[in-house]
C-alpha cells in the first residue's frame, strides 16, 4: 500500500469519514498485527461520531484525554443522582434514574406511572399504592426497591455530605454492577471526588457550573483497552511516533476567535519597544484601523500554528499515513471548492486538489427513483439495547475473610434511641460546627504561617455562603458567622490549636479508615491525626461546642467519658495498621481547651 493515502468526501460526510477510519485500521491491521496506530484529531468534538462508530464494531482503542467524564453513562447516571437527591422535583433526573440500569423501568411502565402527571413530583408518585399498582409485575418490583433506597436519602440529605448520600445510594442501587471495565470505577471515583470537593456538605444548587467542572475532567484510559490503536489530539501526540497515522477531519475549521474588548501588539525596535492597544468599535459600520490591523496579524500568527501543527501531526507516522477531508462541489460542474483557510487541510490543498477534483468526477449523483434504501441495508443498523439489572438483584457476598461481618450502609442515621444524650446541642450547632471543620481543615493543608485572626475576620462573606451551603437559616446567619469566627481564630491564638494545625510527620486532615470492630466493618473519618517529634501517634477530633455555665473542667470531663468509646475506636483501627503507642484528644475550639489521654487507658 502507498505510503500516503488521501480519502476525499465530497460533500463533506461525517458518518462516512467514520466508516472510512475504520476501514483504514482494519487495512492496517491485516498488513500487520502488531503496527501501531494513531487517530489524530485538531480538536476532540472531531471524534464524536468517529468513536460512536469505533465502539459500535467493537474495535477496541485507548483514549487519551479524549472523552469528557460528563458523557460516560456511568457519571451521567450518577449526576442523574445526584440532581435528584438534591432536587426531589427535578423530574428529568427523576425519568433518567429509572430508566438507569439499576431500575430500569420500561417506556410502558414510566408512561404507567408519570404520562398522565405532568406537573407532579416523581417521589410523590413512586410513595402512592394506586400509581405503583398501574405498573406491571416486572415494573413494581423495580419502582418500589429504587423508592425504598432513595426516600430515606432525601429526608435526610442535609444531614450527610451529598458525595456520601451519592455513593450510598449508587453502590446499595447496584451501581457498581453497570460497569463493564475498570476504567468506569476510576471514572466514578474521579466524579465522586469532585462531588466532594466542589459541593461539600451543600446540596448542588448551580448545575451548569459543577457540569461545566465535570467537563474539564476527561474519562481515563481504559487499561484493557488495545494499546496499539490509541486516539488522541494532535497537541497530545507531540514527542510520539506510530507506525501508521490517520488523519481525520482535515477540513474542519476550528470554532472562530471570539472579538476580544481590547486588542494588543508588542513591537520590538532597534532602540525601543512599542505597544500597540485597541479597543473594539462601537456598533455601526465604523471598524478601527488599529484593531483590524493587530486582529489580522493574529489571524497570520494563526495560520503559521496551523502549519506548524500539520507537521506535528504527519511527522508522527513512521510508514503509513491517511489524510482525509471533505469538500463542497463548486457551482461549475467537475469543479470543488477550497477548504476554509483555516482548516488543516488549505496548505495541503495545492498538493491534494487533483485527487480531489477526480473524486468530484466519479461521484455518483442520487437517482430520485431508487427510493428507500434496501432492507438488507437496514438490516446492518445496530438497534442498541438497554442495560438492565435483575429486579431482583442482590449485592455480591463480601470477598473472602469477611464472611459474616455486618456491613452497614454508611449513610444510615443513628437511631435516637442508641445517640448519647446531647441536650445543650442542636441541628444548627452541629452544621456550624461542619463549616468549622472544614476550615481547620483548609488552614492546615494551606499552611498555618499563611493564616492570622484578621484573615479569618475578613471571609465573612465566604463563611456565609458555606453556612447556607450547610442549611443554617437567614436568621442563625449572622450568629452562625460570629461562631465560626471566633472558632478560628481562637485557634490561631491557641498554642494547642496551632501545634494541632502545624506540619507534623505522617498528618492528615480528615483522615478516612475502614476496619473491623467487634465483628462489623466501619468506616471512619478523623479530623486529624499526625506524629510528634517522639513518635506517638495522636488522634484529635475537633468538638466545636460552646459551654455555658457550671466549671468547665467538669463539662470536659463528661465530654472525656462521653465520647471515650468512640475514641478507642479509632485507636484500635489505626493501631492495627501500625505499631505505636497512640494518645487520644478532644479539642475545643471556642474553648480554647481540649482533654488528651493515651488509648486504652481508663
Amino acid at each position: 500500500p502507498l505510503a500516503v493515502q488521501i480519502h476525499p468526501f465530497i460533500p463533506p460526510d461525517a458518518k462516512q469519514e467514520a466508516e472510512t477510519v475504520l476501514a483504514c485500521i482494519r487495512e492496517a491491521q491485516s498488513s500487520d498485527p502488531g503496527v501501531s496506530i494513531a487517530v489524530l484529531v485538531r480538536s476532540r468534538p472531531h471524534l464524536e461520531i468517529i468513536l460512536k462508530h469505533l465502539k459500535a464494531n467493537d474495535i477496541s482503542f485507548t483514549a487519551v484525554d479524549i472523552e469528557s467524564l460528563k458523557n460516560r453513562p456511568v457519571i451521567q447516571d450518577l449526576l442523574s443522582l445526584a440532581r435528584a437527591i438534591s432536587h426531589p422535583a427535578d423530574r428529568i433526573a427523576w425519568l433518567a434514574i429509572l430508566r438507569a440500569p439499576w431500575c430500569g423501568l420500561t417506556l410502558s411502565d414510566l408512561h404507567a406511572l408519570a404520562g398522565d402527571a405532568p406537573d407532579q413530583v416523581i417521589i410523590d408518585l413512586l410513595t402512592d399504592p394506586d400509581r405503583i399498582n398501574r405498573l406491571s409485575p416486572d415494573g413494581q418490583v423495580r419502582a418500589k426497591r429504587c423508592r425504598d433506597i432513595l426516600v430515606p436519602r432525601i429526608l435526610n440529605r442535609e444531614r450527610r455530605s451529598l458525595r456520601r448520600l451519592v455513593e450510598g445510594a449508587w453502590l446499595l442501587l447496584g451501581g457498581p454492577a453497570g460497569c463493564f471495565s475498570e476504567a468506569d470505577f476510576d471514572d466514578a471515583r474521579a466524579f465522586l471526588d469532585l462531588l466532594d470537593e466542589a459541593i461539600g456538605s451543600g446540596l448542588l444548587d448551580d448545575i451548569p457550573s459543577f457540569e461545566a467542572k465535570a467537563a474539564e475532567l476527561f474519562a481515563r484510559p481504559d487499561p484493557a483497552a488495545d494499546p496499539k490503536l490509541q486516539v488522541m489530539t494532535i497537541h497530545k501526540a507531540k514527542g510520539l511516533e506510530f507506525d501508521t497515522v490517520i488523519l481525520p477531519g482535515l477540513d474542519r475549521p476550528p470554532p472562530p476567535a471570539e472579538s476580544r474588548l481590547l486588542m494588543w501588539l508588542e513591537r520590538s525596535g532597534k532602540s525601543r519597544n512599542d505597544l500597540l492597544l485597541a479597543p473594539i468599535a462601537e456598533a455601526g459600520p465604523r471598524t478601527s484601523r488599529t484593531y483590524e490591523y493587530i486582529r489580522q496579524f493574529e489571524k497570520k500568527k494563526r495560520s503559521y500554528e496551523d502549519g506548524r501543527l500539520l507537521y506535528v501531526a504527519v511527522t508522527r507516522a513512521k510508514k503509513r499515513i491517511y489524510l482525509l477531508g471533505g469538500a463542497r462541489p463548486g457551482t461549475e460542474t467537475g469543479a470543488v471548492r477550497a477548504p476554509d483557510a483555516a482548516s488543516l487541510l488549505y496548505p495541503l490543498w495545492p498538493v491534494v486538489y487533483e485527487r480531489f477534483q477526480k473524486t468530484v468526477g466519479e461521484r455518483k449523483h442520487p437517482d430520485p427513483s431508487e427510493g428507500d434504501p434496501s432492507p438488507a441495508a437496514a438490516d446492518q443498523v445496530r438497534i442498541p439495547y438497554i442495560r438492565r439489572l435483575s429486579p431482583h438483584w442482590q449485592a455480591p457476598a463480601p470477598p473472602p475473610g469477611l464472611e459474616g461481618v455486618g456491613v452497614p450502609d454508611p449513610n444510615r442515621l443513628v437511631p435516637a434511641s442508641d445517640r448519647p444524650p446531647f441536650d445543650w446541642a442542636g441541628e444548627s450547632v452541629r452544621r456550624m460546627g461542619t463549616v468549622v471543620h472544614r476550615w481547620l481543615r483548609i488552614i492546615c493543608e494551606d499552611g498555618l504561617e499563611k493564616w492570622s485572626p484578621e484573615r479569618v475576620g475578613a471571609l465573612t462573606h465566604r463563611f456565609c455562603r458555606h453556612l447556607k451551603s450547610a442549611g443554617i437559616s437567614d436568621e442563625r446567619l449572622e450568629a452562625g458567622v460570629a461562631q465560626v469566627k471566633s472558632a478560628l481564630m481562637q485557634t490561631l491564638e491557641d498554642p494547642t490549636g496551632r501545634w494541632i494545625l502545624s506540619r507534623h510527620a505522617g498528618d492528615a486532615c480528615e483522615y478516612r479508615v475502614s476496619g473491623i470492630l467487634d465483628g462489623r466493618l466501619v468506616n471512619m473519618v478523623i479530623d486529624r491525626t499526625f506524629l510528634d517529634d517522639a513518635g506517638m501517634r495522636w488522634i484529635v477530633d475537633y468538638k466545636s461546642s460552646i459551654h455555658r455555665g457550671g466549671s468547665v473542667e467538669d463539662f470536659l470531663d463528661r465530654e472525656k467519658e462521653r465520647y471515650q468509646e468512640q475514641m478507642a475506636g479509632y485507636a484500635r483501627v489505626i493501631g492495627a495498621m501500625e505499631n505505636r503507642p497512640i494518645r487520644l484528644m478532644l479539642y475545643y475550639p471556642q474553648l480554647k481547651n481540649y482533654r488528651e489521654w493515651a488509648a486504652g487507658a481508663v
